[in-house]
């Protein structure tokens, strides 16, 4: 009697003992638990309970009294945890397995026997589909708000440096001049990508796995829709093969979050360079950067750094997850559970990295003081001016690079040639050329649409700033 007694306590911690006369080996038991990270769907289990408990009432297997007591455990469980997430950790130590055992012993604990009709014909792989997928809907909020404050952040610098000019480089080598408001304007359109994306993704995730069973469906004849409609789901999984075992919403939105984090690391590289001493171009606040432990002088932009560094981390829960989903066989499998690690971690990284970045847009400081004079930047201003006057701009560019060699081996800028040295290389030059060889000139030019003239971008701005407002 006494072993029966024992071997049911130990079966109190697992949803699955019947079958097994032996109990794990610890080593296993650790290796297998998922509570000490899953425990962050507790809030979402506990919801797709109380809905799948009220399909239950609706099917007269609950009675409105133990569905009102299986109600208010569940609460009293999710308030408890809040209060004390160290009982977590204690079920833990306890060898719990996840957090759907830790909510139906929980309850066990609470009300007894009626505990276990709260699942009755339902499967924990649905059940951690759904939980995730509520997750995952909550959080893709979260990181819709965080890139909209980034966004704002790019768009209070673009308005503030709307008129100051910055040299745009390509190959890292000087190109041509831009204004300051245009190069923070091409990350918010980078941004405004990132938050589409995930937009889209969150129709994919917005799918109820809820009465799908463990992999061919519920025998119960329980209300599907009616579920998912008080979860706020918009639809039903149609295939209960495949609803227990997809996880194509999470390898999504970790391909969004690794765009995301390679948005944000391009911008780090950009803040790392412009800040030192040789480009001169920005100076980061202190509330994101550090000293050195030898050099006093230094300022190091640890902040962006650890964007740049983090960026690729990221990368690798894309790739972890989509190498354990690869070769899987139908139906669920316990590779599966790898997905949460990876999921949790992403979103917790990325969030960060958009919190920092803001921080750091905010508090940036523009040199608006930088000169450009004697660049060569202008020389495509130059090769124009030549096409204007009729020559071809192919042989116009031949031209102009003529043009610049030599200037080079004198050691001169192109606004410090003469007009006769101009007019050695070409009779069409004129005294009108030194006009457009200014870096005003040659930013103000750019008036096509989504070019950087100021007229252009504080058109974007104001564009932009409509739409910020009106989502208010």
């Amino acid at each position: 009697m006494a072993e029966v007694i024992n071997k049911e306590k130990k079966e109190k911690q697992k949803l699955w003992g019947g079958r097994f006369s032996e109990d794990n080996n610890p080593l296993f038991v650790r290796f297998n638990e998922s509570l000490s990270f899953d425990y962050r769907l507790l809030p979402y289990d506990i919801k797709a309970t109380k809905a799948f408990t009220e399909a239950l009432c609706d099917i007269n297997v609950l009675s409105d009294s133990e569905l009102q007591a299986l109600h208010q455990a569940l609460a009293e469980i999710e308030h408890e945890v809040n209060d004390n997430p160290y009982l977590i950790q204690q079920a833990i130590n306890d060898g719990v397995e996840d957090i759907h055992t830790f909510v139906e012993q929980s309850l066990v604990d609470k009300i007894g026997d009626l505990a276990y009709k709260a699942n009755t014909g339902r499967s924990r792989n649905e059940q951690v589909s759904c939980a995730t997928r509520l997750w995952v809907l909550e959080h893709i909020e979260h990181l819709c708000d965080l890139i909209k404050a980034l966004q704002a952040a790019f768009v209070a610098q673009a308005k503030a440096n709307v008129d100051v000019f910055v040299m745009g480089y390509t190959h890292l080598q000087q190109a041509q001049p831009i204004t300051w408001g245009h190069y923070f304007l091409s990350f918010y359109e980078m941004l405004k990508r990132d938050y589409a994306r995930l937009l889209d993704i969150k129709k994919r995730v917005n799918v109820s796995p809820l009465g799908m069973g463990a992999i061919a469906g519920n025998a119960w004849h329980l209300d599907r829709q009616k579920m998912a409609n008080v979860l706020g789901f918009n639809e039903i999984a149609q295939n209960s093969l495949d609803a227990v075992s997809d996880r194509d919403y999470i390898i999504e939105l970790l391909a969004a979050i690794s765009l995301i984090g390679t948005h944000l690391s391009r911008f780090a590289e950009d803040m790392i360079i412009y800040s030192t001493t040789e480009f001169g171009l920005v100076e980061m606040s202190d509330l994101v950067t550090t000293g050195s432990s030898l050099m006093p002088q230094k300022k190091n932009p640890d902040a962006m750094e650890l964007v740049r560094g983090k960026a690729g981390r990221l990368n690798g829960y894309l790739v972890a997850l989509l190498t354990t989903v690869k070769a899987l066989p139908s139906g669920y499998n316990k590779d599966l559970q790898e997905d949460k690690e990876a999921l949790f971690a992403a979103v917790d990284t990325v969030s960060d990295l958009l919190k920092v970045t803001t921080i750091t847009v905010e508090s940036l400081v523009v040199n608006k003081d930088k000169n450009y004079d004697g660049s060569f930047c202008v020389a495509t201003e130059l090769a124009d001016y030549l096409s204007k006057k009729g020559i071809a701009f192919r042989k116009a560019h031949h031209i102009v690079g003529e043009i610049t060699a030599y200037a080079l081996s004198e050691n001169k800028s192109l606004t410090d040639l003469t007009l006769s040295e101009f007019q050695h290389f070409s009779v069409m030059i004129d005294d009108d050329v030194y006009q457009v060889l200014s870096i005003e000139s040659a930013v103000n030019s750019k008036t096509a649409m989504g070019g950087t003239a100021v007229a252009n971008v504080a058109k974007a701005i104001s564009a932009i700033e409509e739409i910020m407002q009106a989502a208010i």
